[in-house]
């Protein structure tokens, strides 16, 4: 439905129909791509939910595995959030020769946010039973991200894909946090996703500061030591303010490869 409605629309608010499928074709071929890279990692995290949640009797044992299974997809997103926004041109020109796609990429970054909780949220609704709650919000999620294909590309142009998916999503990561709420006290203690989130910031201006410092650079070597310094560092801050345990989800990923590798 995106790919017939959003290029139509465009051309309805005055874009050419060449212009329409060139932008379309760049952002859904080279910046979404990209954007989706990080549900691999929370991908394998669910599959090794799936059977621990749906054995769990306690209510706190049921509590714990849900907020930290919620701040570890957190951490994820903030994670490629620190690469993504400072460096988004960068890396799309130097990929794919393409900077529009960048620039998209690194605005539209902060979607990782809801797309990483609905994903991990759906996937522990449907683990407790509650696979029709699950479709009822990402129903209703869908609608809303259709009302937006078809109202806002007169006004922001291709960021209407952007902008619907962000209220699709949101709107189904809320709907089922509220049920997990209500099934497991999940928000009881909230300081460490707001660690979490605000910890990115300054691993994005450090990210930011570099770039500009290796802007004469190869830019391939720009992007290994801005990103991947500033993601480090966000890694050792976590670390160092005990936001999550890395090792305990080391060990469900190694889990989660031996369970791939079976099937």
């Amino acid at each position: 439905l995106t790919a017939i409605i959003i290029p139509q629309m465009l051309v309805k608010s005055g874009v050419s129909t060449s212009e329409a499928t060139a932008e379309f074709g760049r952002v859904t071929g080279m910046a979404m791509p990209l954007l989706m890279a990080p549900s691999t990692l929370t991908g394998a995290l669910s599959v090794v939910l799936i059977p621990e949640i749906a054995t769990i009797n306690s209510h706190s044992a049921l509590s714990s595995r849900i907020d930290g299974s919620v701040n570890f997809t957190l951490l994820i997103a903030a994670l490629f959030t620190v690469l993504f926004v400072p460096l988004g041109k960068e890396i799309t020109t130097f990929i794919f020769n393409d900077s529009f796609s960048g620039i998209y990429l690194s605005n539209v970054a902060f979607l990782l946010y809801p797309m990483g909780v609905g994903q991990i949220s759906t996937t522990i609704l449907n683990s407790m039973g509650l696979e029709k709650k699950a479709f009822k919000h990402y129903f209703i999620g869908a609608i809303l991200l259709i009302i937006c294909l078809f109202m806002l590309p007169k006004y922001i142009g291709i960021y209407a894909i952007a902008a619907g998916s962000a209220i699709c999503l949101s709107v189904t990561s809320i709907l089922n946090l509220k049920v997990l709420n209500e099934k497991a006290a999940i928000f009881d203690d909230v300081k460490k996703p707001i660690i979490t989130l605000l910890l990115s910031f300054p691993a994005m201006a450090i990210a930011y500061l570099l770039k500009n410092l290796l802007r004469d650079v190869y830019p391939l070597i720009a992007i290994i030591v801005a990103g991947g310094t500033s993601m480090a560092l966000y890694l050792f801050a976590v670390i160092a303010f005990k936001i999550i345990d890395l090792s305990h989800f080391y060990r469900r990923f190694c889990k989660s490869s031996k369970i791939r590798g079976t099937k």
